[in-house]
């Protein structure tokens, strides 16, 4: 259910989708997920990112505006052996990422940095 309260929106899910999602990971619950949020926003977001999906992306404002986007590399390559409960997050090799697009579709920024490595 989907409806226009005011100037907001609100939309209804009479399922647990997330939970769903967290379990299963169909890609027709992530992209449900993904349209609901996007259409209760009212508007675009001020970052996007294009990347493959083991690339989790947040983005926050930092102080007086700065803008911190990050990108987590979320290739794990033990195949999540071991307990969960238990489990150490533990890299043992990184795995290189390639042709990740970065997008403002607001106040785009007058310079950006780089990290690691600083830079420019």
């Amino acid at each position: 259910m989907a409806r226009r309260v005011g100037k907001g929106r609100v939309a209804y899910l009479a399922c647990s989708i997330d939970a769903a999602l967290f379990s299963y990971a169909y890609p027709y619950q992530r992209r449900l997920l993904a349209r609901v949020v996007e259409w209760a926003a009212g508007a675009a977001p001020p970052v996007r990112v294009s990347a493959p999906m083991c690339v989790q992306a947040r983005h926050f404002t930092q102080g007086k505006g700065r803008l911190i986007v990050h990108l987590f590399n979320g290739v794990v390559t033990t195949a999540h052996h071991g307990h969960p409960a238990a489990d150490v997050p533990l890299r043992e090799e990184t795995i290189a990422i390639h042709d990740v697009v970065v997008t403002f579709t607001q106040n785009l920024p007058r310079r950006c940095r780089l990290e690691p490595g600083a830079r420019n």
